[in-house]
């Protein structure tokens, strides 16, 4: 079993696996390209193909073919993507930090009883509850939470009349939780 919890170590994984997924946004690797042509090879032309002219036969190719049909992402959607990534890793590693953050109270608060045990050092109020939560149920509760703030960028990247201000919502969120997981450390 992985111990999510294991500090600085799981910082730099998270890290890590942001900038791998990152570098996957701009599109396919050279082997995964060969390996989706060679699985779906382009049709054989049939003789009634060969009657037809040289345009139509090309689109027909280009239908029945997905690998000839390329899809490419927008900037918008790119930048979506990234910003989607970056909630997603300042999410985790704030949940982290203050999952860390409430072990070290829970165990000052074994050791010296007078200490308070209210959780009054979370300053998000939206977080404050879900510490009382185990582990498991914190973490799925703040991953819940991030894919809403992407789930709300998203509408407003297609919105007539938000889209100028889409980014906004990731952009808190990455701010809040940077904010978040730097003063624990």
């Amino acid at each position: 079993m992985i111990n999510i919890s294991s500090g600085p170590g799981f910082a730099r994984f998270v890290l890590l696996v942001f900038l791998c997924s990152a570098r996957s946004v701009n599109g396919q690797s050279a082997s995964s390209s060969q390996n989706v042509l060679s699985e779906n090879p382009a049709p054989k032309a049939s003789a009634r193909d060969m009657n037809e002219s040289a345009g139509e036969s090309a689109k027909a190719a280009a239908i029945n073919n997905p690998a000839a049909r390329s899809h490419r992402f927008t900037m918008t959607t790119n930048l979506w993507i990234a910003s989607s990534l970056a909630v997603y890793t300042a999410a985790a590693l704030d949940m982290n930090a203050t999952e860390e953050t409430v072990r070290r109270v829970n165990a000052l608060h074994k050791r010296v009883p007078w200490f308070p045990e209210n959780y009054s050092f979370e300053s998000n109020p939206l977080a404050r509850p879900l510490l009382k939560l185990p582990a498991p149920a914190y973490y799925a509760c703040g991953i819940a939470l991030a894919t809403g703030i992407n789930y709300v960028g998203l509408r407003m990247s297609h919105s007539k009349r938000f889209r100028r201000v889409w980014w906004l919502p990731q952009a808190l969120s990455v701010a809040g939780n940077t904010h978040g997981y730097l003063s624990y450390q």
